[in-house]
């Protein structure tokens, strides 16, 4: 279901003390200062030629407590990272891209996990570093099946970063008075100290047998790259100022943040800080401090840690229309599933008798949720805007077939609009709203895909509307429904939902009995608050970078 909107009117020492008190805290590495506010955010990443594109971040965390030091999995479904949510305890969380879970990987006390990255040659543990109940850091190996941890390397210590360019080596960031870089290699006795005075920053040059690490006691502090075979080391840019963490998106090109701008380098652009060019900014995501940043190893995604930074609030809609109270009934919800859900419109396959009835225990796929809570909203929604005051746009009001099978609906709608295009304001999609979702808060509640595209989330959720983020990026849900088509062509367009990936989708259990009514009828109540109020309020515009690419209609 679509409803396009036409435009119908124009104290002075605490600063000194406080790493030194952090430091002495159980569990708190000596490495660094943790950010209280550091958050982690995912951005959808792309390289055209030799220019890297970020699309808009989203916060994965969003929550008080500290997230940092995101690494991803060997195969880019899940992230690993650094939580402390306040009780002095830190451990290794993943997160799954596809169902939007969070999970530690252990629970240990009195220990506590830092910087868990995937191990060559074992896909059964990630390796860490572990602050010990005595506080002494080393490297460990830390067992994804609840196994116990075990020590890496037993006499390297204090150990605060580490990077593996081969199965056989690590090279470790060993604090001290400097700090220095060791590499340790399997089947040679004791370290080898090949640099001192480094920052934290180590990485695995992809597809290679380097590791680069961040050289400090110079200024500009330089990138350099370390040849594990040979020990040789070179000069590849200096850091951008305020900088001291970067991340490789291949074996020639790096990222790094600075405040809230996402910075590139590409081998053959030179060793000055010059060398370094602006690829996004994100001030309006909003957050700011960017730090440690990761890529995928499938280079579709840019995991980052910044701090959230305060958002000035859509102002609240002062509209008649934006104080009306829809009340959904329920009965006449449930009645409606009962009759687009039965069993006598055999599925309502595009194009079949069953779909022309309609007018989207048994082998038959009823579609309650999908999606024919989407056809009651549309319905009632309709409904409750005949009463209260008269919408200053006027509101179309469309159910569109054949979405799964190559958006016939949409296409043709967009070939042959009602009203001009141009003066589209935005398109809402709303479908399988028939179950609550935990993961946007449960009942009564949905979530919008694209959220972070574009303005339109914010100004309904500051108005009220229960609303969040689609918590599952890795499933891609923006592009896989009617909005896109809308959106391709400059329209501010999203859908909101509440499907929860485990609820009946595509099965013939997908009946009206499986229906959480009262949960359906308040998502449709909300709906008709936030269609008022996108009718009279302000228009909705694209974030920099939100709109998807644009394709010709046909």
């Amino acid at each position: 279901m679509s409803i396009p909107f036409r435009l119908s009117w124009a104290a002075a020492l605490l600063p000194a003390l406080l790493p030194a008190l952090l430091a002495a805290q159980r569990g708190v590495p000596r490495t660094s200062v943790a950010s209280p506010d550091a958050e982690i955010y995912l951005a959808p990443l792309s390289l055209r030629g030799d220019t890297v594109r970020a699309g808009n971040p989203v916060n994965l965390t969003r929550r008080a407590g500290y997230d940092n030091q995101p690494m991803f999995t060997r195969d880019s479904r899940a992230i690993y990272y650094t939580a402390n949510l306040g009780d002095g305890q830190s451990d290794i969380y993943r997160f799954d891209l596809g169902t939007g879970l969070t999970r530690p990987v252990q629970r240990t006390r009195p220990e506590s996990e830092y910087s868990a990255a995937p191990i060559l040659g074992d896909t059964a543990a990630v390796a860490v570093i572990r602050v010990e109940a005595d506080s002494t850091q080393r490297l460990w190996r830390l067992p994804l099946n609840g196994g116990a941890p075990s020590v890496l390397i037993a006499d390297l210590k204090p150990v605060g970063y580490f990077a593996q360019p081969n199965d056989s080596t690590w090279v470790t960031f060993v604090l001290g008075t400097p700090a220095t870089l060791q590499v340790v290699r399997a089947g040679q006795p004791g370290a080898v100290t090949l640099a001192r005075d480094i920052g934290r920053s180590l990485h695995r040059i992809p597809g290679t047998r380097f590791v680069s690490f961040v050289q400090r006691g110079t200024q500009p502090w330089q990138v350099m790259r370390l040849d594990v075979s040979t020990n040789r080391i070179d000069t590849l840019v200096a850091l951008p100022e305020g900088t001291e963490d970067m991340t490789w998106v291949d074996s020639t090109t790096m990222l790094a943040g600075q405040g809230t701008t996402l910075l590139q380098w590409t081998r053959g652009s030179g060793s000055s800080r010059t060398a370094w060019r602006t690829v996004a900014d994100f001030s309006y995501a909003p957050l700011q401090r960017i730090s440690r940043l990761a890529v995928s190893p499938s280079r579709q995604w840019l995991a980052m840690v910044a701090e959230s930074a305060p958002r000035g609030k859509q102002a609240a809609s002062t509209s008649a229309a934006a104080r009306v109270v829809d009340r959904i009934d329920t009965t006449r919800v449930r009645r409606g599933l009962a009759i687009l859900a039965a069993d006598s419109m055999e599925g309502r396959l595009t194009g079949s008798p069953g779909m022309e009835r309609a007018a989207n225990g048994d082998s038959i796929n009823n579609g309650a949720d999908d999606d024919a809570s989407g056809n009651i909203a549309l319905l009632e929604i309709a409904r409750a805007l005949r009463n209260g005051p008269r919408p200053k746009r006027t509101i179309r009001f469309m159910s569109i077939t054949g979405e799964e099978v190559g958006g016939f609906g949409t296409r043709w709608y967009l070939q042959h609009p009602l009203l001009p295009l141009a003066n589209t304001v935005v398109d809402l999609n709303i479908e399988m709203i028939a179950h609550p979702d935990s993961l946007a808060g449960g009942f009564g509640k949905a979530w919008l895909t694209g959220y972070e595209r574009s303005t339109l989330g914010d100004l309904l959720a500051d108005n009220g509307i229960p609303l969040v983020a689609d918590p599952r990026p890795g499933q891609s849900f923006f592009t896989r429904s009617d909005n896109a088509a809308f959106a391709r062509i400059g329209i501010p367009a999203h859908s909101l939902s509440s499907f929860n990936l485990a609820t009946p989708y595509h099965d013939p259990r997908d009946e009206v009995g499986a229906v959480n009514v009262a949960h359906m009828a308040q998502v449709i109540g909300a709906t008709a608050k936030a269609v008022r109020l996108l009718s009279d309020g302000p228009r909705p515009v694209w974030h920099p970078g939100g709109q998807p690419e644009v394709r010709p209609t046909r």
